[in-house]
């Protein structure tokens, strides 16, 4: 009931998808994610800056009701605050390791192949993937816990580059 239900009134599903309107995972999430869209659209190109979300929504104009200390949406809050050059380097990222394990996984069906990835790489680049998957609510991108994860994993990719 919980799981299932919850989520689907949540996202403003009530039996027809005709009669209601759609959120993007909560009412609160949708909010934070229109203001952090208004914020945006004022500097497309460099954003507004890292960690002003907090300050910017508070503005009238920006849709003081989605207001948070961040989006909790790494893209959304990157596009918001670093604007299209600074998230476009995080997306080339997504892109590479979602393409390098497809490849990967796509290769391994015929077992006769030698593997593009060793296992090491796949679950680094699969920890990777999972901490920059773009269709879920997340972390602030700029705060301690997100950047450890990240950061961390990063460390072993780099150490075992290295070694081998």
């Amino acid at each position: 009931e919980r799981m299932v239900s919850t989520t689907l009134k949540q996202i403003g599903y009530q039996g027809s998808v005709q009669d209601s309107k759609f959120n993007f995972f909560s009412p609160k999430h949708h909010s934070h994610y229109k203001s952090a869209f208004r914020i945006f659209k004022d500097n497309i190109l460099f954003g507004q800056g890292p960690k002003l979300f907090r300050e910017l929504c508070k503005k009238e104009k920006y849709y003081p009701k989605g207001c948070s200390t961040h989006p909790h949406n790494t893209y959304i809050q990157l596009l918001a605050e670093t604007g299209i050059i600074g998230t476009l380097f995080v997306i080339i990222l997504f892109l590479v390791l979602t393409f390098r394990l497809i490849k990967q996984f796509l290769f391994s069906i015929n077992l006769y192949t030698k593997k593009q990835l060793s296992d090491p790489k796949i679950c680094l680049f699969t920890c990777f993937l999972i901490s920059l998957w773009p269709f879920v609510p997340t972390g602030n991108f700029f705060a301690n816990w997100t950047s450890g994860i990240i950061y961390f994993s990063l460390g072993f990719y780099f150490s075992y580059q290295k070694i081998n």
